[in-house]
């Protein structure tokens, strides 16, 4: 069969393997005959002879290699960042997750603050967003556990006298 798709058409003077491939094909036969064109009868000779022909192969492409990661150029100077979730979603859930506070930036990842601590994310799951603070809270869910017995205190409030009241030395 490769003899055959080897074999040169005389009125085109080339192959059909040549039209395809635009290269000639090479044969078995092509492999054992050295450069006088005289086959090779040694038999260590022959393997020399071999293993220098397929050294001498070179690896082409099948198909030109291109990068096609999209990375935005915001990425490189925003203070928050929303998290791309690849995993199976509800029909309600919310493709991205976020806004995260940047920590640190390297060349493939983002240490970003989560809700259980700093976490390492390539960049490729990372959106850049804007957050004004004054309009936008972030609802970061506290974790797991038991609830707390009181809530927090409000900072803006003032603050209130811990302990039992003390008897003033007058009302005696």
């Amino acid at each position: 069969m490769l003899g055959i798709r080897a074999t040169t058409k005389e009125d085109l003077k080339l192959s059909s393997a040549e039209l395809v491939y635009a290269d000639k094909l090479r044969l078995p036969a092509d492999l054992t005959v050295d450069e006088a064109g005289t086959p090779a009868s040694d038999p260590v000779g022959f393997a020399k002879l071999i293993k220098s022909r397929v050294d001498s192969f070179q690896p082409t492409l099948s198909r030109p290699v291109i990068s096609t990661t999209s990375i935005p150029a915001d990425l490189e100077h925003c203070s928050h960042v929303l998290v791309t979730n690849n995993a199976t979603k509800g029909p309600l859930d919310r493709p991205k997750q976020g806004p995260f506070l940047v920590l640190k930036r390297n060349k493939h990842t983002f240490s970003i603050q989560t809700e259980s601590g700093p976490r390492d994310v390539n960049i490729q799951h990372l959106t850049p967003t804007k957050v004004d603070k004054r309009t936008v809270t972030f609802n970061i869910p506290r974790k797991v556990g038991r609830p707390r017995k009181h809530p927090l205190p409000d900072p803006s409030a003032p603050a209130r006298p811990r302990g039992r009241p003390r008897k003033s030395p007058a009302s005696d």
